[in-house]
């Protein structure tokens, strides 16, 4: 059950977000990333799944729902692709330190003409594998090192 949470429609929240998504207009089906401010720095900063994660292992959202108003609703892409059960309105979001756009991952799979391949969770398994399959090997040469009694 996808628990929907009720947009914000007070003060100028709204006018913000309106103008926004005249020229970020998200569709239903595409993939964003959110850009945080650093306010040390005042830079922006593609959020990461943790702050211990790689830098282009980067959190996704996902378009679901879109209002008559022509208001974006995401739900947070999870790690292994799924969605999590809360869907949010990009209006209730600040804009001062939080912006959404297109994953340059999913664009690029857009201007090749492949969207339907994209996966969401693609550069996290692939840095996995980097990782693990090394790991994975040596322990496999252990086990057998041990089974032949070396």
């Amino acid at each position: 059950m996808i628990n929907r949470v009720d947009p914000d429609y007070s003060g100028a929240r709204v006018v913000q977000w309106l103008e926004y998504i005249k020229t970020h207009d998200f569709a239903v089906g595409d993939y964003l990333v959110r850009h945080v401010r650093d306010y040390p720095g005042n830079n922006w900063i593609i959020e990461r799944f943790s702050k211990k994660s790689d830098e282009d292992v980067w959190r996704k959202y996902k378009v679901t729902y879109k209002c008559p108003l022509g208001i974006p609703y995401v739900q947070k892409v999870n790690m292994d692709g799924s969605l999590c059960n809360e869907q949010f309105p990009l209006v209730n979001t600040d804009l001062s330190s939080y912006q959404f756009e297109i994953d340059p991952d999913y664009e690029t799979y857009i201007l090749l003409g492949k969207e339907e391949e994209y996966s969401p969770q693609g550069k996290f398994f692939d840095r996995w594998k980097e990782r693990a399959i090394p790991s994975l090997k040596a322990l496999s040469g252990l086990k057998k090192r041990a089974k032949d009694g070396k």
